[in-house]
Order: structure tokens, then C-alpha cells, then sequence
């Protein structure tokens, strides 16, 4: 994403954090452990403009009916 400082949504300081230039790449595993459950793991990496980069690592269970 890059947003300019003119841009009505993402660059008005009044509406939140200004969002600049961003980019990341995100990488996942998802296992299914039956027909109902499944589990995944991600890994997700951003860089912003002007800041230093950061790492996030999610995970989630999620069950069916």
C-alpha cells in the first residue's frame, strides 16, 4: 500500500495514524486434522516507510459444525 499524503481516507491525520507507504509479505501453513477441525499457522512480516519493520506470527483452531 502507498497512500499519499493527500489522500482523503488514509492521510488525514484527524481520521488516525497516517498509513504511508507499507509492504509485507505473509506465509502460511494450514493443517486439517479431520473434516471439522483445522489449525493454521502464519507468519507475516511488515515494513512502513519511515519506521522499523516488524514481525507478527498468528495462530488459529477452528472447528465446523
Amino acid at each position: 500500500m502507498n497512500a499519499g499524503v493527500d489522500e482523503p481516507i488514509y492521510g488525514d491525520p484527524a481520521d488516525g495514524p497516517l498509513v504511508g507507504r507499507r509492504n509485507g509479505a505473509s506465509l502460511g501453513l494450514r493443517y486439517d486434522f479431520t473434516e471439522h477441525t483445522a489449525f493454521k499457522f502464519q507468519y507475516d512480516r511488515m515494513a512502513v516507510r519511515g519506521r522499523n519493520s516488524s514481525n507478527g506470527l498468528d495462530t488459529e483452531l477452528a472447528f465446523t459444525f
